[in-house]
């Protein structure tokens, strides 16, 4: 392999990296809105005048996601930062590289969760 090629895919890795971290960090901070949601914090649906203290551990930022994906996907909200974590481990580990049509199936397992958490909400 020559030098430039070796660089190349140390720069790609080092890229693959940071998008992972990215990645994880966006799930840790989605995960945090979902739990401590609360509905009395202003969302899309809902706003407030006035000084009033938000109560999601996210600030005002989390408080419209969490609120956002609570209210729309109820118990199913907690998929979407169990996808960006399995997202942000494959570029970590690679036996998480899996073909297209798996990622295909597990989407569609999340969403068939999603809608069923739904009915229970």
């Amino acid at each position: 392999m020559s030098q430039t090629q070796e660089r190349a895919q140390d720069e790609n890795s080092l890229a693959r990296e940071i998008f992972g971290l990215c990645l994880l960090l966006a799930a840790l901070f989605l995960l945090l809105s979902i739990i401590t949601y609360h509905p009395d914090d202003p969302s899309l649906n809902r706003s407030y005048s006035g000084d009033r203290a938000v109560v999601n551990g996210a600030g005002l930022v989390g408080s419209y996601l969490g609120g956002s994906l609570v209210e729309f996907f109820g118990v199913g909200a907690f998929a979407w930062p169990i996808l960006l974590i399995v997202a942000g481990l494959k570029q970590y580990i690679r036996p998480l590289t899996i073909p297209w049509w798996r990622w295909l199936g597990f989407i569609l397992f999340c969403l068939c969760f999603i809608s069923w958490a739904v009915s229970l909400w």
